[in-house]
């Protein structure tokens, strides 16, 4: 599982996630976000299914790989990747992708929040 939120000209939180399928996760917080930094930390097995299950629900597969119009500037980006079996797919949401991606933004952000970080090299 990979999330990435890219900045803005405002105060959007940027941030990059990877999460392995043994559960190690990694978070870069770069700007406007609680922890800045590299942190790392474990996801349950109900974590990473909550994140599937989501995906699931809103048809994450069958979306669009981009949602975008170049010409609307100063909007910040979320790409999401997520691999289930041997199919990876990849949505980037900058502009008037489906509202059902917030649905598993909530489930991430909500997983990221009650995770127990740790600085990195600590």
């Amino acid at each position: 599982i990979q999330y990435v939120r890219t900045p803005c000209f405002g105060t959007c939180p940027h941030f990059e996630l990877d999460v392995y399928s043994t559960g190690r996760a990694q978070y870069n917080g770069k700007r406007f976000v609680q922890n800045e930094g590299v942190f790392t930390g474990t996801w349950s097995s109900e974590d990473i299914m909550a994140v599937f299950e989501a995906a699931e629900e809103i048809n994450y597969f069958e979306l669009q790989s981009t949602y975008d119009n170049r010409m609307v500037m100063d909007l910040p980006s979320v790409t999401t990747r997520i691999l289930s079996g041997d199919t990876l797919k990849s949505v980037m949401n900058r502009y008037q992708g489906p509202p059902e991606l917030n649905e598993l933004y909530k489930v991430l952000d909500q997983i990221i929040s009650q995770t127990n970080w740790t600085a990195a090299g600590q």
